[in-house]
């Protein structure tokens, strides 16, 4: 097991802007050299917390603690951290070239190291050919991968990723974002994302922690999160489907199976009627609605929702002989659920 501190510690941060509170004491350390990402809804309180921590915006309460650092008293250019922002931030009258040697050269490098950090940043981002290039010729994925080149250039402590592929389409956004998270691991940086799509958090993330109006809901590896929400509100917005009175049952607890069909042992049978079908191409998606007024589900489990939901592949809504709205069907439950 592993007792190293943290790399980073955010101790008990608030923030308010007027009469709103933007943050309430958030409490996260981030792990040396892994990616943490920072997930919520549009209006968090994530990219607050983010500047805080780069020490672009104040805090009201709390510290943030670096190798044992206290950063009250430290300014955001002596905090050895590089932001890339959602709008890549780019110096339009400087090549590639010299966007990517600008924090090299601000830190008053030997020629030799600007151009050996430079050279390096550029071929690991893939985009050493487009060195002479002016910024007003790059796709806007080229120019996300200047921004992130630059950044890397500097060797931060900590480099801190704001929505950095919210405006790219989705095929790219995806190309990008196993190059960086291949990137980091390479050069085992310790780096900070925020993002509001969950897609990007699960393809990114080595931890996860889920930010809902200014608190801190959860944080872990992002398998806990999934299979052991905190909240009701957290396994909605994980999108899980199945929320009873105490608990939320995974895709993985549930097997539909054909009436008559035998019911392997060590599970709950629920009959119930399949209420709605969408065909969605490759997939189905089910609402099931139980039969019987009877208590479905011992009792010891609490009551299941009152209906369940389910998406099956189009060959497992086959093998169940294609079953139509208004059919009888038993659905096999094979845990209690997670509890809250």
């Amino acid at each position: 097991m592993n007792t190293a501190p943290d790399f980073l510690l955010i101790d008990g941060l608030s923030r308010s802007h007027g009469r709103q509170r933007v943050l309430k004491d958030i409490t996260l350390g981030l792990p040396q050299g892994a990616l943490t990402v920072l997930l919520g809804p549009s209006g968090c309180g994530k990219s607050t917390l983010l500047r805080q921590i780069a020490g672009l915006e104040p805090l009201d309460g709390g510290r943030i603690v670096c190798q044992g650092q206290d950063l009250a008293a430290t300014p955001p250019e002596r905090r050895g951290f590089a932001l890339v922002f959602q709008d890549h931030a780019l110096f339009a009258h400087l090549s590639v070239y010299d966007n990517v040697a600008f924090a090299p050269t601000e830190q008053r490098l030997g020629q030799d190291e600007i151009a050996r950090r430079t050279r390096r940043a550029l071929e690991a981002l893939q985009i050493a050919p487009l060195a002479q290039r002016g910024i007003h010729e790059l796709s806007g994925g080229q120019q996300q991968r200047v921004a992130v080149a630059r950044a890397l250039a500097a060797q931060p402590r900590l480099l801190l990723l704001d929505e950095p592929f919210s405006s790219l389409d989705p095929g790219l956004r995806e190309d990008l974002q196993h190059m960086l998270r291949e990137l980091l691991h390479a050069q085992n940086q310790t780096a900070l994302l925020v993002t509001h799509d969950q897609r990007e958090a699960w393809a990114l993330a080595d931890r996860l922690a889920v930010m809902q109006a200014g608190d801190l809901v959860q944080a872990g590896e992002p398998d806990r999160l999934y299979s052991q929400p905190a909240t009701p509100w957290l396994a909605r917005f994980l999108g899980h489907r199945n929320l009873g009175d105490r608990a939320v049952w995974l895709d993985q607890d549930l097997r539909l199976l054909r009436p008559g069909q035998p019911v392997p042992p060590g599970g709950a049978p629920v009959p119930v009627t399949l209420s709605a079908l969408r065909r969605l191409g490759a997939v189905c998606e089910l609402s099931l609605t139980p039969s019987s007024t009877l208590h479905p589900l011992p009792p010891s489990w609490g009551a299941g929702p009152p209906v369940w939901q389910m998406q099956l592949s189009r060959r497992e809504w086959l093998a169940l002989d294609s079953p139509e709205t208004g059919q009888a069907l038993v659905l096999r439950v094979d845990a209690p659920g997670h509890r809250f």
